[in-house]
């Protein structure tokens, strides 16, 4: 899957997915995924699509890439579901990979990746995903706001949109910038798809008001 978008310049745009990506098991190779975003000057993208569900013996493999002009911002979010829960499959898939690029016109700002191999290494372990089934993570990039008060802000935001601990809808999640004052990165861990949704959604919608002075869009796809 190839997808591609530019802004032009002040452009505000939204792009999203009408339901989940499902990856399908597969015997060989792999299913794969490129991005890539360019953003005008002075211009906001929010690239959010709703969350990767990765069956038993799936493969899979994404890569992301976001171009600031100057002026510009992006939201980038993604939600990794390891399996049909209700179902009782977890963690049954051979490998997911993603990696996002954000840069400027400089260069590179940063780059991370997520690797997770169940049949090499169990993520369910201490410093990985711990006792949590769905992993989600959304990267603010604006390098012309002041990261570390974003950062404060979102960090505010997932806190409190993370619910009471111990329930089935608990989320663990927190915010840091992220290098070289490109922004910042939230994190969030839970055991349902929903509500790390719910967490991201939070910190997105404090990231929206405070760029482009609007909330984030919610409501129901069809």
């Amino acid at each position: 899957r190839d997808v591609t978008v530019d802004l032009k310049e002040g452009a505000v745009a939204h792009v999203s997915t009408q339901s989940s990506t499902k990856v399908q098991r597969m015997e060989h190779n792999y299913a794969s995924a490129d991005v890539r975003l360019s953003v005008g000057p002075d211009a906001h993208l929010d690239y959010v699509p709703e969350p990767t569900i990765l069956h038993a013996d799936a493969r899979y493999a994404q890569s992301l890439t976001v171009d600031l002009k100057p002026g510009a911002s992006a939201v980038v979010a993604d939600v990794v579901v390891p399996g049909r829960l209700a179902r009782g499959e977890r963690f049954d898939f051979e490998r997911y990979l993603a990696r996002t690029r954000g840069k400027g016109p400089e260069g590179l700002l940063f780059e991370d990746a997520t690797v997770l191999a169940p049949g090499e290494s169990d993520p369910r372990t201490p410093g990985v995903l711990g006792e949590h089934a769905v992993y989600g993570t959304a990267f603010v990039i604006a390098p012309a706001a002041d990261a570390a008060e974003l950062s404060d802000a979102l960090h505010e935001a997932v806190v409190e949109a993370g619910g009471d601990a111990g329930s089935d809808d608990a989320v663990r999640a927190g915010a840091t910038a992220l290098p070289n004052g490109a922004g910042v990165a939230v994190r969030a861990l839970g055991d349902r798809a929903e509500s790390v949704t719910a967490a991201l959604h939070a910190a997105w919608d404090r990231a929206r008001r405070r760029l482009v002075d609007a909330p984030a869009p919610a409501g129901r796809k069809y």
